[in-house]
């Protein structure tokens, strides 16, 4: 099987999009597509979780609209991601599916939900909230904190808006940012443009602002992920997640923020195993 950092970007063509897309993992295994947080592609998925997870499952990653090297424009809104999500499913003739989400592409997966249910088996939402969540319309304000901060310490915003702002944060963050760059030149995606990146704020703050959504209308099984202190998608969000949720389960890791499934990327796969297997 090849390492994640290995995988070449292949393309698929929908009604609304030419998507780029990566697969990976093990043949016959159970699908799950992931869905990014803000400002990501393709390469933002660290190869640690990947490898980890592609060694029991088939993991399928890709560009949404104006994203990447997938073509289009980015959605302005939360509900046009989720419509992508789906033109890019149909496309690659997709029936059935686990789905995650973290972050940004946690609030998509539950707009995907409301779309197709009857296309997803489990779901798992990683530093992330419901429609209407506590914080959620501030992310753009944490973002703009947090780069500024970044910039000052010459470091990428990823050290300070996904790890905790102390030294065992610090070397988290370094072990994540680390695995990210290991990829060579010549096999990255194409980073998001700025419009991009700015269009995809606006939809996050009108999503936090819109009125809160019915959660229960959510049946499949879901596992909710965060750390205990989540500064992007406060951590509240991932309670409110679980307990207006139908069948959830949640788990809430100590000394850890928003990039949680980047923190402790071998024990979130042994959590995802384990939460798919049973």
């Amino acid at each position: 099987m090849k390492d994640y950092l290995q995988v070449e970007s292949q393309f698929v063509t929908g009604k609304e999009a030419t998507y780029a897309y990566r697969q990976i993992g093990r043949e016959g295994g159970r699908l799950l597509l992931l869905l990014p947080h803000l400002a990501a592609t393709m390469d933002n998925w660290d190869a640690r979780l990947m490898n980890a997870l592609a060694k029991d499952y088939q993991l399928l990653v890709f560009d949404n609209q104006g994203v990447g090297v997938s073509s289009g424009k980015v959605q302005a809104s939360i509900e046009g991601m989720a419509v992508g999500v789906l033109d890019f499913v149909t496309a690659m003739k997709l029936e059935r599916f686990d789905l995650m989400g973290m972050s940004m592409g946690g609030f998509v997966a539950q707009e995907f939900l409301a779309l197709a249910p009857e296309k997803v088996d489990k779901l798992i939402l990683a530093g992330t909230g419901p429609r209407g969540g506590q914080g959620i319309e501030q992310i753009r304000k944490v973002t703009f904190s947090d780069m500024f901060r970044a910039g000052l310490e010459r470091t990428d915003p990823k050290r300070f808006l996904f790890f905790n702002h102390d030294e065992k944060g610090k070397r988290f963050a370094d072990n994540f940012l680390n695995s990210l760059n290991r990829r060579s030149k010549d096999n990255q995606d194409k980073a998001i443009k700025l419009s991009s990146f700015l269009k995809q704020l606006g939809a996050i703050k009108r999503w936090g602002q819109a009125p809160a959504a019915d959660l229960s209308l959510i049946k499949q099984a879901t596992l909710v992920i965060n750390g205990d202190n989540d500064r992007m998608v406060p951590t509240r969000n991932s309670y409110d997640l679980a307990k207006g949720l139908s069948n959830s389960q949640l788990s809430i890791h100590p000394e850890a923020g928003h990039g949680i499934i980047f923190q402790y990327p071998e024990t979130i796969a042994t959590e995802i195993r384990h939460f798919l297997e049973n």
